[in-house]
């Protein structure tokens, strides 16, 4: 986990990479106002180490199987040590670690700008003073000093977390999801005659919009 956080560090320039502000213990190990503690932060959670792909499809959310049936990520790219793997770590004060990892915060990529982003956040995190939280549309730059030993994230993990943030806060969503998942679970193929056509159509509408 330090390697992991080193390696982080040195690709996002010892800061946070939203804030830019430095790491204190990395940077120099003098404290003051311009630099705080960092996290190593993962985009997919942790809790996804070390499980097979059974154990995978058992224990986690529904939401997830729906994400990777229709999505070109699979969560077994993530079993052992690769949940590690820089493409699936970011560098993010103590504060904006928690916010990410409980789906308050996430990323928007940027049309036409590759590896930009803009911040969004959720109607809890309004009211956070701008040291904590930057305003919900800064734009956030993921840069590297060496794309082949320090990759930047992969874009289609933080495409996966900003879909499970939406979802968690649209009105309704995770409802739909249940009831999409129950008759998804009753028709393990399609039917030859089309009829579930409508419902494969509902499931990748879905993923589409969120992702």
């Amino acid at each position: 986990m330090v390697f992991m956080k080193l390696r982080a560090l040195k690709r996002d320039n010892y800061c946070c990479v939203v804030s830019k502000l430095k790491d204190w213990k990395y940077y120099n190990r003098e404290l003051d106002k311009s630099k705080i503690k960092t996290e190593a932060t993962h985009i997919l959670p942790f809790s996804l180490n070390n499980l097979t792909s059974n154990q995978m499809w058992s224990r986690k959310p529904r939401v997830w199987q729906i994400i990777e049936m229709f999505s070109q990520v699979q969560l077994d790219e993530f079993n052992g040590q690769d949940i590690n793997r820089l493409e699936n770590v970011l560098t993010l004060s103590s504060d904006l670690h928690s916010l990410f990892g409980e789906l308050n915060i996430w990323f928007k990529p940027v049309e036409s700008r590759p590896n930009c982003y803009t911040l969004e956040t959720a109607s809890i995190v309004e009211g956070f003073p701008s040291i904590v939280v930057p305003a919900a549309g800064t734009i956030v730059e993921f840069t590297t000093p060496d794309p082949t030993d320090l990759p930047l994230p992969d874009s289609r993990y933080l495409a996966l977390h900003a879909a499970c943030a939406q979802v968690s806060h649209a009105s309704g969503a995770a409802e739909y999801i249940d009831e999409l998942l129950c008759d998804m679970e009753d028709r393990t193929v399609l039917a030859s005659d089309g009829s579930s056509s409508k419902l494969l159509d509902h499931a990748l509408s879905l993923v589409n919009a969120f992702v």
